[in-house]
């Protein structure tokens, strides 16, 4: 009787009703514990400095050797990501003969990768995680490349990834009927408050 008396008819649900329902389920959709499988790539981006394609490597030495843990090199040119420069195989570059020589005072756009995987901000984790899968095997590990409003933004490291898609498949498991292994009582929750915050 929440939603109506019995009626011959169907009739359109009162929407004060419906007003009064979507409050009611605001705080549990705020707390949904599932809240990672609708997380977009954009979400868990890190800032990070990119650099000029024409700058020389003895910069990004520099700038590799200040970090505690190095970061793959990205190249921008006028905000769009041009390329990106793993730090391992530049630092193989570096250790050949000549290598610190040769490329120490030479442009990085010598040694990076031209086709790096970039993604927009709105992009699911799943999505960008299965296009990270499908590179070429010696770009398997390359960061993620964000954009956002076609702009370069930040940038998401395969170990990060791993970390968060770990977490959404823990989260799934944890919450599902052992039993049937179908979602449950968290999950079905989640979408019943999802689609009634989305009703018109």
């Amino acid at each position: 009787f929440l939603l109506g008396k019995p009626q011959p008819a169907l009739e359109d649900i009162n929407m004060d009703i419906v007003r009064l329902i979507q409050e009611t389920h605001r705080e549990k959709e705020n707390a949904r514990i599932n809240t990672l499988r609708n997380t977009t790539i954009g979400e868990i981006a890190a800032r990070q400095i990119a650099f000029s394609p024409e700058t020389p490597g003895h910069i990004i030495i520099d700038y590799l050797r200040s970090m505690q843990e190095p970061l793959d090199v990205i190249i921008v040119e006028d905000n769009q990501p041009v390329g990106i420069l793993n730090h391992n195989i530049f630092y193989q570059q570096l250790t050949t003969i000549y290598g610190m020589s040769v490329y120490s005072n030479r442009p990085i756009r010598l040694l990076m990768n031209h086709n790096p995987l970039v993604v927009d901000y709105t992009e699911s984790i799943e999505d960008a995680s299965q296009q990270a899968l499908n590179r070429q095997t010696h770009h398997t590990y390359d960061a993620i490349i964000v954009v956002k409003d076609n702009k370069y933004y930040g940038t998401v490291t395969i170990k990060k990834l791993l970390e968060i898609t770990t977490k959404l498949e823990v989260s799934q498991a944890r919450h599902a009927n052992p039993l049937t292994g179908l979602p449950g009582n968290n999950v079905i929750e989640s979408m019943m408050a999802h689609y009634i915050n989305n009703f018109k």
